[in-house]
Formats: C-alpha cells, structure tokens, sequence
C-alpha cells in the first residue's frame, strides 16, 4: 500500500513539473505556438479548406480577375482597418515543395509513380498580378484578394502559383501558421468541354 502511495506521489510531482516547465515556455507567453488566445494575437488566413488548394480551370479569355478570401480570425470583428501585405511566389523550389506537401499523392517524390521535379510546372510570374496590400475594414472579418491571371499562359496539365501573406501592418496580429499561404492549381478549359446530349435516330 505505501509503495501505491510513493508511486502516486512521483508520478504527480513529475506531472507538475511537466506543466510548470510547458507554463515557462515564453513561447506559449507570447502566443507563438499552443493555444492562441484570440484577443491576444488575432490571427490573419486565406479561407481554405484543410487542402490549402485552390483550383482555378479557365477559358482562354486574356487577363482575368480571381478572387480570394482573406480572413480574420478573431473573437470580434476588426476594431482598426488592417492592412495585409501579400506576395506571389513564382520560385521553383518554394512551389515544388508546396505541391510535394499538399498534393503529395499526386505528385510523390519517391516510388515507382514518383514524378521528377521538372513534371511540376509553376506559372510565369510575369503573368499575374497580386496586389501589394489588402485593407480588412474596420467592423469586418473578411476582404477579398483580387489576383489577375492571364489565362493565355494557362496550359493543358497543371501550372502552379503560391500566394502568401509575408507581414500584418497592424501591431497585435499573427499570420497564419497552417493558413498563411493558398496553393493555386491552374489549367485551361478546352472550349469543348461540358455537358452533351446525344440524341439517336433510326
């Protein structure tokens, strides 16, 4: 029975210090990882689902406008106008591990279907147009990233482009860890694509 009570009382001292070490990590103070308090840090996000993909298949129709939720996650709605800055990454490697990571059954590194790099094809950042800054308005949650895309340069097979939020102007926010960035998966729509019926006759 003593020896019961002993085990119970190491196993709880060891329990203690365990939390009290994790309540020390100046990192959780500071909101860096753990449970992020909302009205500590607000945290700024593309809207994604849990893919971080987003496809676009478009007609070619020159340059086009596509459009991109931005969101503010916070327990109220921003109290300041928030300025986000953004950037398109168009670097090889930057975007190859970004597909690597999300789409990573369709384009494993290694195997027997194992595609080589150079299958991955990024867009030409001459070819689209991401704005600098996005203002998230005062009593708002929400914006919308307008990104244009020549849809000329879309090809057949897959092309891809990472969007990425580098900074918030605003003290007191974080960008997203998990949702900082959104992958775009892009190709072009044959004109004869779509829905047909095909009636006979005798």
């Amino acid at each position: 029975m003593r020896i019961d009570k002993y085990k119970i009382f190491v196993t709880s001292l060891i329990l203690s210090l365990g939390l009290t070490s994790c309540l020390k990590d100046t990192n959780i103070e500071d909101q860096e990882y753990g449970l992020i308090n909302l009205n500590a840090k607000k945290i700024v996000e593309f809207k994604s689902d849990a893919s971080h993909v987003s496809s676009i298949i478009s007609l070619d129709e020159g340059v086009k406008e596509f459009n991109f939720e931005v969101n503010l996650a916070a327990e109220n709605p921003a109290s300041e106008d928030v300025v986000v800055n953004f950037e398109a990454v168009t670097d090889a490697a930057s975007v190859i591990k970004s597909v690597r990571a999300r789409l990573g059954d369709q384009y494993p590194a290694t195997g027997e279907d194992s595609i080589p790099d150079e299958d991955i094809k990024v867009y030409p950042a001459a070819s689209v147009t991401v704005p600098a800054t996005l203002t998230i308005p005062k009593g708002s949650r929400t914006a919308n990233l307008s990104v244009k895309i020549d849809t000329h340069k879309l090809v057949g097979d897959p092309q891809f482009l990472l969007l990425k939020i580098k900074s918030v102007n605003n003290a007191g926010y974080l960008v997203s860890g998990n949702f900082g960035d959104l992958l775009l998966n892009m190709k072009v729509m044959s004109v004869y694509d779509g829905t047909y019926i095909c009636n006979g006759y005798r």
